[in-house]
């Protein structure tokens, strides 16, 4: 896949290419978060960034709330609480709470 990104660069017009399909709305995600990954490896970094791993880290602790019959947590949903958010927003947070990305 990696290959085929890279390989996108060399059309002059990459929406006509035969690789083109990685351009579409439900692949972009998906190459982008594959050479976000590369980059972090080749750099030395975790393919996964910190924001992403501390965010994976609330969701599961939210289940464990769940499992362990917590009534506050059954309101939690972090999907849909951090699309009401902006980037500001969530930048914000983590200088308030001191949390390193």
């Amino acid at each position: 896949m990696l290959q085929n990104a890279y390989a996108l660069v060399a059309y002059p017009e990459p929406w006509k290419s035969p690789l083109a399909w990685q351009l579409s709305t439900d692949q972009r995600e998906i190459v982008a978060s594959a050479l976000n990954s590369a980059i972090l490896e080749n750099d030395g970094y975790s393919p996964r960034s910190s924001l992403e791993r501390n965010l994976a880290h609330v969701k599961y602790l939210t289940k464990v709330m769940a499992n362990s019959h917590v009534g506050s947590c059954a309101f939690a949903n972090l999907d849909d609480f951090i699309k009401t958010w902006s980037l500001m927003d969530i930048i914000q947070f983590f200088i308030l709470f001191n949390i390193s990305c």
